[in-house]
């Protein structure tokens, strides 16, 4: 992602609750797909998602029977903000 200049990413807190966008991405949206855009980094934000994908994390590297379950948790919050932002935005 980050080579074509489109990333959007959040970050935990580490970064303050920051939602750092590339200026590709931005100027590759339009305007209410920038707003479906930051409400879905929100959503992550919000729900708090970095800890669920630190925690999957760390039990994976402890646990390699584990490391399924790092695909799953990170679809789940994929798929949870993806449905934060589309009540918020009011489309899907």
């Amino acid at each position: 992602r980050g080579r074509s200049g489109r990333e959007a990413r959040g970050g935990g807190a580490r970064d303050h609750g920051r939602v750092v966008v590339s200026t590709g991405m931005l100027a590759g949206l339009a305007s209410a797909e920038r707003r479906a855009l930051f409400a879905h980094e929100r959503a992550h934000l919000a729900g708090r998602h970095h800890r669920y994908l630190l925690t999957v994390h760390l039990a994976a590297r402890a646990n390699p029977f584990l490391r399924p379950l790092r695909t799953a948790v990170s679809y789940t919050a994929e798929r949870w903000a993806d449905e934060e932002a589309a009540a918020e935005v009011g489309s899907r």
